[in-house]
């Protein structure tokens, strides 16, 4: 099994998974942040919550995720919303040698620009309206449950964290959710998570 069907396998097997948190446990997003209901939702702490249709993105998020202390130095949450549309939410605290955010940023951003070059059929194209130190990129990945289309941004948050917030829903259909919006969101609670499940 290649580790891009690794990385979508785990992330298929997460967003069926009723929802491991607690009610009084913080999140990174509250419901009435969310534009529609949410039918299930799940933490975890091992797998990527965003892959793409080019290796070079996925392996450079894995690359920075990897550094992070194991069971207390990354975690993520789905979200899946009654309209369809998906919505997933990493917060990680990489080590060595992305003590400093940005240079994970950038190790993400050079491979984003990889790919949008690579493909210029449209499959990974770079954001150039993101907010202030993310990065972001949209992508379209098809399978047997059909084409997709997403945007991922990452941002710093604090002096050591990373956020990625990543949203998909069904190609041809208008997008409900404000990645940049839920972004904000996230970020001002990152600090404040408890990223160990052990």
């Amino acid at each position: 099994m290649t580790r891009r069907a690794r990385v979508l396998l785990a992330l298929a097997v997460v967003a069926a998974v009723a929802s491991g948190c607690s009610d009084d446990e913080a999140t990174p997003l509250s419901d009435d942040q969310l534009p529609s209901d949410v039918v299930s939702s799940a933490t975890d702490d091992a797998g990527i919550p965003t892959t793409s249709s080019c290796e070079a993105v996925n392996r450079a998020q894995e690359k920075v995720m990897v550094t992070a202390a194991p069971h207390h130095g990354y975690r993520y949450w789905t979200y899946q919303l009654d309209d369809g549309s998906f919505v997933g939410v990493s917060v990680m605290q990489p080590t060595y040698p992305y003590e400093d955010p940005s240079a994970a940023l950038a190790l993400v951003s050079d491979a984003v620009a990889e790919c949008a070059d690579q493909d210029a059929d449209g499959g990974v194209a770079a954001l150039d309206d993101v907010p202030d130190g993310a990065v972001g990129f949209r992508s379209t990945t098809t399978d047997s449950n059909g084409t997709r289309e997403g945007t991922t941004l990452l941002a710093p948050a604090g002096e050591d964290r990373i956020v990625t917030v990543t949203t998909s829903y069904d190609a041809g259909t208008e997008p409900s959710v404000d990645a940049a919006a839920l972004l904000a969101d996230a970020r001002d609670r990152a600090g404040d998570l408890d990223l160990d499940l052990s």
